[in-house]
């Protein structure tokens, strides 16, 4: 595994396909409730940066990547199926957190209310396009 940020990410051609909380899954947020379990230092230190980031004025999106090298065409519901298993064995993959004042508080998304949504952003022949 390599982890790198979008500018040092290299670009290749093929089929940008992009995985997302299915909507439905993400109106349910509000009514889930608090997780007893705190953030990891980590996590509230990206979160606390982010806050402070975006009252200056800035906004940085964050986001999970992946990149295949499959041989052959790619069956995208076996791979759907495969990210939603992934997800589905990682509370930290449906944690979000809230603020409560100056006060980070997770919240976990049950197992039985999460799906993901699937767009075909586009193929793109070429590494320009």
């Amino acid at each position: 595994m390599r982890m790198t940020d979008i500018q040092r990410c290299e670009v290749r051609p093929g089929t940008l396909v992009e995985w997302t909380l299915d909507p439905a899954a993400v109106g349910t947020v509000t009514d889930v409730p608090e997780d007893p379990r705190p953030p990891a230092y980590v996590q509230e230190s990206h979160l606390r940066t982010a806050r402070s980031v975006r009252e200056d004025g800035l906004f940085v999106p964050t986001w999970l990547g992946t990149a295949f090298d499959l041989p052959g065409a790619v069956d995208l519901d076996v791979l759907q199926e495969a990210l939603s298993r992934w997800t589905l064995r990682h509370e930290t993959l449906r944690s979000g957190f809230r603020w409560s004042g100056d006060e980070v508080r997770r919240f976990t998304l049950d197992a039985g209310s999460l799906s993901l949504r699937r767009t075909v952003v586009g193929h793109f022949p070429t590494r320009e396009s």
